[in-house]
C-alpha cells in the first residue's frame, strides 16, 4: 500500500510526539491492511507503541522521513509480522540513503518472521536454519536425493564457517541449501547496511536469513504475505553492482537489473544450473 501525500512526508520525525500525531493521521490505513482475521485496531495500537519503543532504543529513527517510518509501519501490518525486540521477526531500521542525502526507515523481515510466515502456510512440517562451525560433524549432499546430516560440537564448535536451512515439507518432499562464510558475505556486501544495524547487533539471525531467503526462491508456497516479505526484504540490497551470489542473482532477475557477467567472473556455486531438481515432492 503507498501512503497519501497528506502529511510532511520528507520531514523528519525528530521528536516522539510526531509518531504519535502520524499514527492518529494513519491509523485508518493500518487497520486496511491488517490481515483477516485479527483485531485490526489492537494491531494498529501495538504497532504505535513498538514503533514509540523503537524510537527511544535507536533515537536514528527519529532522523527518518515521516513518510518512511509509516511505509515501514504499514509494511510490518501488511504481512502480519511484530517489530518487536523480543519476539525477533522484524525490525525496523534506519539507514543514510545517499542518492536523496537523508535517514530513512527500511522494514526488515528477518529469518523467524519468513519462517513463520512460511509455517502458516500449512504446506511445511519443519523449518529450520543453523549455523555451521569448524568443530561441528556436517554433510550436505545434493543430486537425487538432498541429505543434510548436522550435529554441533557439543563443547568448543570453532569457527562460523557457514550456514545452512531445511524445509520438510507436509507431503514428505524435502529442500535443503548450504551457503559458505564467504558465499553469505558477499550477500552481505550488497546490503545498504553492511557495516551496520542487523548484520553488526544480530550477524548470526542475518546468515539464517540469508541462507533462508536463498532457499525460499524454490518453495512456491501458498501464502501471499510470504512472498511479499521475501520481496520486501529486496529493499535491504543495494544492487547497483554486478550480481556476486544466487541471491543477489534472484534479486537482479525479479527488479531486471542483471547485466551481463562472464561466467568466469562469479562464484563457482552461481555457475551451476539453475534447471534444480525440485524435491519438494510437487
Amino acid at each position: 500500500m503507498t501512503l497519501p501525500v497528506t502529511y510532511q512526508a520528507a520531514e523528519k520525525l525528530e521528536k516522539n510526539s510526531n509518531v504519535r500525531a502520524l499514527f492518529d493521521t494513519f491509523t485508518d490505513a493500518i487497520v486496511a491492511v491488517a490481515p483477516d482475521g485479527v483485531d485490526a485496531g489492537a494491531v494498529a495500537s501495538r504497532l504505535k507503541q513498538l514503533t514509540l519503543t523503537a524510537t527511544t532504543k535507536q533515537p536514528l529513527l527519529l532522523q527518518c522521513t515521516q513518510e518512511s517510518i509509516m511505509q515501514s509501519v504499514i509494511d510490518a501490518a501488511t504481512v502480519g509480522l511484530d517489530i518487536s525486540a523480543s519476539r525477533g521477526e522484524a525490525a525496523l531500521v534506519p539507514f543514510y540513503n545517499n542518492k536523496e542525502r537523508r535517514y530513512e526507515c527500511m522494514f526488515m523481515p528477518m529469518y523467524k518472521g519468513l519462517a513463520r510466515l512460511a509455517r502458516n502456510s500449512g504446506e511445511i512440517k519443519r523449518i529450520e536454519a543453523e549455523i555451521v562451525c569448524t568443530n561441528d560433524l556436517f554433510v550436505y549432499t545434493k543430486g537425487t536425493t538432498i541429505f543434510v546430516d548436522w550435529a554441533p560440537a557439543l563443547d568448543d564448535r570453532g569457527e562460523a564457517i557457514g550456514a545452512y536451512a531445511l524445509v520438510e515439507f507436509t507431503n514428505g518432499g524435502v529442500q535443503a541449501t548450504y551457503l559458505s562464510k564467504a558465499d553469505i558475505m558477499k550477500v552481505k556486501a550488497f546490503s545498504k547496511m553492511s557495516g551496520k544495524g542487523p548484520w553488526v547487533q544480530w550477524e548470526y539471525e542475518m546468515w539464517k536469513k540469508t541462507v533462508f531467503r536463498n532457499l525460499s526462491k524454490w518453495l512456491s508456497l501458498n501464502s501471499e504475505r510470504f512472498h511479499r516479505a521475501v520481496e520486501m526484504s529486496d529493499h535491504e540490497y543495494d544492487l547497483a553492482a554486478p550480481p556476486q551470489t544466487s541471491e543477489a542473482s534472484d534479486l537482479n532477475d525479479r527488479l531486471q537489473l542483471n547485466q551481463a557477467v562472464d561466467d568466469a567472473d562469479l562464484p563457482e556455486f552461481l555457475t551451476e544450473t539453475t534447471n534444480e531438481e525440485n524435491h519438494d515432492g510437487n
